[in-house]
C-alpha cells in the first residue's frame, strides 16, 4: 500500500464487495417503501426508523467508497460508472421514502416528541424532527414529494458536469517562461508558480495557461451554471419560497436579514482592504495589483516542507490541547486515510469527510508550500473535531 494514498480497502476489500453491498442496500428499498401510510403507528414508525438507519449506513459507505475512488482520478471511467450506480440507487431510495416527511408532519410535533421520550433508542432523530417542523410550510404532499424526488438527479447534474469538464476533461498545459524555463501548469501548482514568478508577463502566462480551459469552454460552463440556476428556481417555486436565497437559508434557520447585513457591511467596509491592496502593490513594485498577484508573498519563504514535516508542525501547534484531541489528530492522519499528492485526473483542492462508523478521510494536493501546511492543519482539525 502507498502510505500517501487512500486505502479504500478499509471500506471494501474488493470492488465486488462494494457492488454486493450496494445491491444489499437496494434490496431494502422496497421494504422501506412498504411503510407508506403506516408511520402514524408507533411500532411501524420504530420499524421504519431502524430499517432506514441500516439502509443509510450501507449507502454512506458505498457513496464514500465510490466518490473517493472517483476523486482520485476523474478520468477513470470505471470509477465514474460506480459513482453513477450509487447516485441512481440514491434517487431510487429518495423516491421510495418521499412519503416520510408528509407523514411525520401529519403525526404532529407533540406526538413525535413523546415518541422520542418513550423510545430513547431514537434520541438521535430529535434534531432531524425539529428541522422538519421548521420547514413544514415548504413540505409538499406525499404525491408531490414523490414527483419532485424523480427529478433529483437532474438537480444534481450541474455539479457532476462541472467536475467532469474541469477535471476529467481538463488537460495540463506547458508554457515557456521569459527565463527559458518550461513549466507544466496544473490546478495543484499554479499558485506556487505564480508566487515564484518575478515578472508580470510570466505570472500572466501562468494564469492564462490555467484559465484558458475555462475560456475555451465558456459556453458550456455558462450552460452548466444556467442549469444549476434553473434547478434551484424550480425547487424554489415548487416549495413556495420567496427566493432561491431563502430556499438555502430557511432550513438552517438563518433570517434573510442576516445575509443581507453581511453583504452590506462587507461592501461598505471594503476600504481597508483596498488600502491594503494598494500598499501591497507599492511594496511589490506593481503598477496594478491583478487577481493572480494575491499569491505573491511579501516575505519569501526560505524553505519547502515535506508532508511528514507538515504533520509534525501541526502536532506541535496543538501540544497544549486536550490529550483526547491530540490523539484524534494523529489518528486521522494514519497511513491510508490521507490522499496527499496531486495526480493525473485527481480532484483539485482539499476536503475531509467521514460518517457514522467510518474513519475520517482527508484529500490534499500537497506540493510543499507553506499554504499546504496550513491546509493540512485545517483539514486535520476538522476531522479531529468531528471524529468520535
Amino acid at each position: 500500500m502507498n502510505k500517501t494514498s487512500w486505502d479504500l480497502t478499509v471500506l471494501f476489500k474488493t470492488n465486488e464487495e462494494f457492488l454486493k453491498t450496494l445491491e444489499e442496500f437496494k434490496s431494502l428499498i422496497p421494504n422501506l417503501a412498504a411503510y407508506k401510510g403506516q408511520l402514524a403507528d408507533e411500532k411501524k414508525l420504530a420499524g421504519f426508523l431502524r430499517l432506514d438507519k441500516k439502509a443509510n449506513m450501507l449507502l454512506v459507505r458505498c457513496y464514500y467508497y465510490a466518490s473517493m475512488h472517483s476523486d482520485q482520478n476523474k478520468k477513470d471511467i470505471h470509477a465514474s460508472a460506480d459513482l453513477g450506480k450509487v447516485s441512481l440507487a440514491m434517487q431510487e431510495y429518495g423516491t421510495a421514502v418521499s412519503f416520510q416527511s408528509p407523514e411525520l408532519l401529519a403525526i404532529g410535533e407533540e406526538k413525535l416528541g413523546k415518541f422520542l421520550s418513550d423510545n430513547p433508542e431514537f434520541a438521535e432523530y430529535e434534531f432531524q424532527f425539529r428541522s422538519l417542523f421548521l420547514e413544514r410550510g415548504h413540505i409538499l404532499s406525499g404525491r408531490e414529494e414523490n414527483l419532485l424526488s424523480l427529478y433529483s438527479p437532474l438537480a444534481r447534474s450541474p455539479r457532476s458536469l462541472y467536475s467532469q469538464l474541469t477535471t476529467a476533461d481538463g488537460k495540463a498545459k506547458s508554457i515557456t517562461l521569459s527565463t527559458g524555463e518550461e513549466v507544466t501548469v496544473t490546478q495543484a501548482n499554479w499558485t506556487s508558480l505564480v508566487a515564484k514568478a518575478e515578472r508580470e508577463e510570466d505570472r500572466q502566462a501562468i494564469f492564462e495557461a490555467l484559465y484558458s480551459h475555462y475560456d475555451e469552454h465558456k459556453s458550456t460552463y455558462g450552460e452548466i451554471y444556467n442549469l444549476s440556476l434553473q434547478a434551484q428556481l424550480a425547487n424554489m417555486r415548487a416549495r413556495g419560497y420567496s427566493s432561491i436565497l431563502e430556499s438555502h437559508l430557511y432550513g438552517r434557520n438563518i433570517p434573510l436579514d442576516v445575509f443581507h447585513t453581511l453583504i452590506k457591511v462587507a461592501s461598505e467596509g471594503s476600504e481597508p482592504l483596498r488600502k491594503y491592496l494598494n500598499l501591497r502593490a507599492k511594496y511589490l513594485g506593481l503598477e496594478k495589483h491583478r487577481s493572480y498577484d494575491r499569491f505573491l508573498q511579501l516575505a519569501k519563504p526560505k524553505r519547502r516542507y515535506t508532508y511528514e514535516e507538515a504533520k509534525e508542525l501541526f502536532y506541535d501547534s496543538i501540544s497544549s490541547f486536550p490529550d483526547d484531541f491530540q490523539a484524534k489528530a494523529r489518528e486521522v492522519t494514519k497511513e491510508g486515510y490521507v490522499d496527499v499528492y496531486p495526480g493525473v485526473g485527481k480532484r483539485s483542492g482539499a476536503y475531509s469527510n467521514g460518517g457514522y462508523d467510518i474513519h475520517p478521510f482527508i484529500l490534499l494536493n500537497f506540493v510543499g508550500e507553506l499554504d499546504d501546511v496550513f491546509t493540512l492543519a485545517h483539514e486535520n482539525a476538522i476531522s479531529a473535531s468531528s471524529s468520535d
